[in-house]
């Protein structure tokens, strides 16, 4: 991460000790016990206040948000359908908080989405939920966010986004992509920070009446609360968005861009789902980790996620390997399936 986001966040957490001499080195316990703290308070309300939203409600993680969000359907949603490419921590939990009301439907496929909808309104629901990603983790693909919104309304039906891989990326100042189409007219979004901006936690961004219900989740009440270091981490990372975090997206497109002139095939996003003809996923993914280059990886599923700190001499590489694992007219006209 930034040389100068570390030392901004040294810098304030020393400041913070100084103001709060007795501070506890870490939270000391539950948000149900001790209630939150005043740099949580601000914290939270500073990130309601970037995003333009009624409230946030600050977590460990996204997956601990996601297992938040799908005990809290369990008791208030008639049915939830789910994108099929959406986060493991999204299919795990619905899969185990709502076993038989729950389906997925075809990754990006609205006509399937409608009629899961439809069949839903027929069978006499009132509370569907709609699960999906504004950009997805593996495929690298975005979410058709204005007609998922239409569908909702048209239906009736409540959506959840998880913009882990948009904030930070995408926006006005890294906002994400929810923010181009209106929080109004989503139920919830989870933002992370352990990706754009280079530290770690969540948030769910909601009304102050589903914060509440949020909160009334053991997950969230009885989970240990975040240190103070690293709730003034996030803090300092979200001033940095629309500063130093500018450069950064401004770099990150160019390399981006550099990418997709080498695969023509590369998705429309930062993360790069890699495949070749004839390769294996396992064999790719030894070869490639092999040669230094770290790649994420899910059942047969490759990826690579561009940074703004890489260089053309690195996206060079990355092709070059590729090239060399298969003929140049595969890699070039799409074995990086998208």
């Amino acid at each position: 991460r930034l040389e100068s986001l570390s030392e901004a966040i040294e810098d304030r957490y020393h400041s913070y000790c100084r103001k709060e001499p007795s501070a506890r080195l870490g939270y000391g316990g539950s948000r149900a016990i001790l209630g939150p703290s005043t740099l949580l308070q601000e914290l939270e309300q500073g990130i309601a206040r970037f995003h333009g939203v009624p409230e946030a409600l600050v977590l460990p993680s996204g997956f601990v948000a996601n297992t938040a969000v799908c005990a809290h359907l369990a008791s208030t949603a008639d049915y939830v359908l789910w994108d099929e490419q959406v986060h493991i921590s999204v299919s795990y939990n619905v899969s185990l908080f709502l076993p038989n009301k729950h389906q997925s439907f075809r990754h990006n496929d609205l006509n399937h989405l409608e009629s899961l909808l439809a069949s839903c309104q027929r069978q006499g629901f009132k509370k569907e939920f709609i699960l999906a990603s504004s950009v997805y983790s593996f495929k690298g693909s975005f979410a058709p966010l204005e007609q998922m919104i239409f569908l909702s309304q048209k239906y009736h039906a409540q959506l959840i986004i998880d913009e882990a891989h948009a904030v930070g990326l995408f926006g006005e100042s890294g906002k994400g992509l929810c923010s181009l189409v209106g929080y109004e007219n989503v139920y919830a979004v989870l933002v992370t920070f352990g990706k754009a901006l280079g530290v770690v936690g969540a948030a769910l961004l909601s009304s102050c009446d589903k914060k509440r219900d949020f909160m009334k989740e053991p997950m969230v009440s009885l989970s240990t609360g975040l240190p103070p270091h690293t709730l003034v981490s996030i803090q300092v990372a979200y001033d940095f968005l629309s500063t130093e975090g500018e450069t950064a997206r401004v770099r990150l497109q160019r390399i981006r861009e550099y990418f997709a002139q080498k695969v023509p095939s590369a998705a429309p996003g930062f993360v790069q789902p890699l495949s070749l003809p004839g390769v294996s996923s396992q064999d790719l993914y030894q070869r490639l980790t092999a040669s230094g280059v770290r790649v994420g990886r899910s059942k047969e599923i490759l990826r690579a996620n561009l940074h703004a700190f890489n260089t053309e001499e690195e996206v060079d590489f990355l092709v070059s390997l590729l090239l060399g694992m298969a003929d140049q007219k595969n890699v070039l006209t799409g074995s990086m399936s998208t």
